[in-house]
């Protein structure tokens, strides 16, 4: 599944083609080739690791356990996942089932 089909499954639409997502309209917006390559200048002078970079969507990572997170730094109180799409089915199902993303 892809992250468009995930906010399509979970996600109301807008008339503007915005995802309410807990309260929030989101525009699914590819990044610019500028943005891209910036971000993976960023990514190589802190060594994070090649398959982290090519996951990491601006949630947390933690690379000492190598788990994903919805939060902050250091805060694992939203719980941990193996992947970025894991991770980000599990937050837009729990705004799905609370009615957060009508």
């Amino acid at each position: 599944m892809t992250v468009k089909e995930l906010f399509e499954k979970y996600c109301k639409k807008t008339e503007d083609n915005e995802y309410i997502v807990r309260g929030s309209c989101i525009k699914l917006c590819p990044a610019t080739s500028d943005e891209l390559e910036g971000f993976r200048k960023l990514c190589r002078e802190f060594n994070v690791e090649q398959s982290v970079e090519e996951e990491l969507a601006c949630f947390v990572y933690d690379d000492m356990d190598h788990k994903y997170g919805i939060g902050f730094a250091g805060n694992k109180d939203f719980g941990e996942y193996d992947s970025v799409m894991e991770m980000l089915e599990v937050y837009l199902k729990e705004g799905y089932e609370n009615g957060w993303n009508e």
